[in-house]
């Protein structure tokens, strides 16, 4: 059964993404390449986010599932960016108003909704 923690921990895996981007605008190298940071499946959260069972997906799943699609899009970009040596550029993707901060902003809002949504108790009648 899907619970808010399980969001919880999702959005906290989510929040990780800004720091590992900061620190490749830092050093100029990651981890991670731009090809593997645009499938949003091979991360903990995508994992988690297609193996809920059609039961606790709900209303937000898909809305979640494109939104994620769409951060890691993002993210590839400033990683692209930041590879080749265009850190402010990068940097102001990260930023309010920026690629990634909206995209992040988005997904953090549905997410968000999502979990409220599963915090409101059921009445019967």
């Amino acid at each position: 059964m899907l619970e808010t923690t399980h969001i919880t921990h999702a959005l906290a895996c989510h929040a990780e993404w800004k720091d590992r981007l900061r620190e490749a605008i830092n050093t100029g190298a990651s981890d991670w390449d731009v090809a593997s940071a645009q499938l949003d499946d091979q991360c903990d959260f995508g994992q988690w986010l297609r193996a809920l069972s059609p039961e606790d997906r709900g209303a937000h799943w898909q809305t979640v599932v494109d939104r994620h699609h769409a951060v890691h899009q993002a993210a590839a970009g400033v990683l692209a960016l930041a590879l080749t040596g265009r850190h402010r550029e990068a940097e102001d993707a990260l930023h309010p108003g920026g690629e990634f901060a909206e995209r992040s902003r988005e997904l953090t809002h549905e997410m968000t909704a999502w979990q409220h949504e599963l915090s409101e108790p059921v009445l019967y009648a």
